[in-house]
């Protein structure tokens, strides 16, 4: 054989000892962070695509440099991350805990404040988020390569997510629904000469990852609540002498978490006799947390001057003494000119409709500033859920059929006791997928199914279609598999190019002289 094919031969073994050590790939999926414009500033993570070698916190500096550094959620705080960026890492894997995994309140409280640190700045590198559960094997290798790194042998990772460049969403569709009970001498639905109480909840949620805003409490309690409040006032409206004198409108908006775009283009659209006879709208906004010192808050943009209003507060008032549910009424005035709406009511109060907003919280969260990614099925407690929807109940009906002189009167038991395993099913049902717009389709099944519910309930069910436009721009991608490779050291390549060469060199000579004494010997013998 010719030296020229030995050194052929010699680079196509080496170029094949580099992919040699990759091998028993795992997959598992990753959620990128949100990647969004604000009037064409651009925020978020800027990259989906991955190709780096994994570090941990444990790592030394020099491994950190262009790595990607997987941690779980509750070590990493804002003071860390800026230290990472500084040590020049390249992305991050976040691992969040399992569905009921306790998280002490101070590592909830540390990642809360990072994740709106990360919300409002831009990241040239990837930034994603995986399950814990599924990536337990991965960060527990890592850890163990960590403690033994000293040795120029040790193993990488090598983390790799084929992904396409993120596009913008433009204009996404957004859907609202509403449904009607009518009151006793109302002819249509539509009728203005009753008038009419509106229940109003949002839909939609919000995470740093999009793919992970399952939000159940917030808001999918609201929508329970809605969906619940619906049974209860059709069953409670079934009965002749027990049909009250006011319509009842329930409305699910989308868009909440979007400055409650749904309920502004709900109210430019809808006819000015209708929006005139709402004598009362109330919006519910997360009420069913666990921990949340079982306390409810009022929110209102007007004071209790009138008798209308003095009496409608009253029953709420009434209503939580009776239940022993700490409530406070929290008024706050609307600055017309400022055009975030902090509270879900601001909407209706800038129409000048008597509005609230029922709520957990004793204060708005700002755009981008609140996050549903430990808001799961786990943290809303049902019991607490069903007695704060009883209490609006019997609020409204106390208001509705001027029931102030009977503090103590209970209407929702019996026949009209609310529903444990309905609120059970539609929690789980809620929070199995992101409800997170514009990521959140019209047509997913979950929408399909609330419009559903809700047309048992109530009549002249309708939804209304428009089209997100915003100062916020969206982008995809949100959603990948990533790959995981175990590779070795440069050094491994380094020490097993020279084997190679060393063992093709001898060969080379071996053969060399051997076919040389071959040749004489033939030589000879011809001779």
């Amino acid at each position: 054989m010719a030296p020229k094919s030995y050194t052929h031969l010699l680079s196509l073994l080496s170029f094949l000892s580099m992919l040699v050590p990759l091998r028993g790939a795992i997959v598992f999926d990753v959620y990128r962070m949100l990647q969004y414009e604000k009037v064409t500033t651009p925020f978020g993570s800027q990259r989906a695509s991955v190709n780096q070698l994994a570090a941990t916190l444990s790592s030394k500096p020099e491994a950190l440099i262009n790595s990607l550094v997987v941690s779980p959620l509750e070590l990493m705080n804002e003071t860390r991350f800026n230290e990472l960026i500084h040590n020049k890492v390249d992305g991050f894997l976040f691992l969040f805990p399992p569905e009921g995994a306790p998280i002490n309140r101070a590592s909830l409280s540390s990642w809360k404040l990072l994740e709106q640190a990360l919300l409002n700045q831009k990241f040239d590198f990837p930034v994603y988020f995986a399950r814990s559960s599924s990536t337990q094997f991965l960060y527990q290798k890592l850890l163990a390569e960590d403690k033994i790194q000293a040795s120029p042998m040790h193993d990488n990772y090598r983390l790799v997510v084929n992904a396409p460049e993120p596009k913008p969403i433009p204009n996404p569709t957004i859907a609202n629904f509403q449904g009607w009970l009518a009151g006793t001498s109302a002819t249509k639905a539509d009728d203005g000469s009753l008038p009419t109480i509106a229940i109003v909840a949002h839909y939609d949620s919000f995470s740093i990852a999009p793919e992970l805003a399952f939000g159940g409490d917030s808001n999918g309690s609201g929508v329970l609540a809605l969906l619940e409040l619906a049974r209860l006032f059709s069953r409670l409206y079934a009965e002749t002498r027990t049909h009250g004198s006011y319509n009842i409108l329930f409305i699910l908006t989308g868009g909440g978490k979007l400055n409650f775009v749904g309920t502004q283009s709900w109210l430019a659209t809808t006819e000015n006799r209708l929006l005139k006879s709402i004598d009362f709208t109330l919006c519910i906004d997360s009420i069913g947390k666990k921990n949340s010192e079982d306390g409810l808050f009022f929110h209102v943009s007007r004071p209790a001057k009138d008798d209308k209003t003095k009496r409608l507060y009253q029953a709420f008032s009434q209503t939580a003494t009776s239940m022993k549910i700490p409530f406070e009424i929290v008024h706050k005035r609307i600055n017309v000119s400022d055009p975030v709406a902090y509270w879900h009511h601001e909407r209706f109060s800038r129409k000048r409709i008597i509005s609230a907003t029922v709520s957990h919280k004793n204060k708005p969260a700002p755009l981008f500033t609140e996050s549903d990614l430990f808001d799961r099925q786990s943290t809303v407690d049902i019991k607490l859920l069903q007695r704060n929807i009883k209490f609006i109940a019997e609020s409204l009906v106390k208001y509705m059929y001027n029931l102030s002189t009977h503090s103590n009167l209970t209407v929702f038991e019996g026949w009209l006791d609310l529903d444990t395993e309905f609120l059970s099913s539609w929690s789980k049902t809620l929070t199995k997928r992101s409800r997170m717009i514009p990521y959140f389709k019209t047509k997913d099944p979950i929408l399909e199914g609330l419009e559903r519910v809700l047309s048992e309930y109530a009549s002249d069910v309708s939804n209304q279609t428009f089209k997100l436009e915003s100062e916020y721009l969206f982008y995809d991608g949100m959603r990948s598999t990533m790959e995981v490779y175990k590779v070795k050291p440069i050094l491994f390549d380094v020490i097993l190019f020279v084997c190679i060469g060393v063992y093709l060199g001898a060969l080379y000579f071996v053969l060399k002289w051997f076919g040389r004494d071959v040749r004489f010997d033939v030589n000879k013998k011809r001779s």
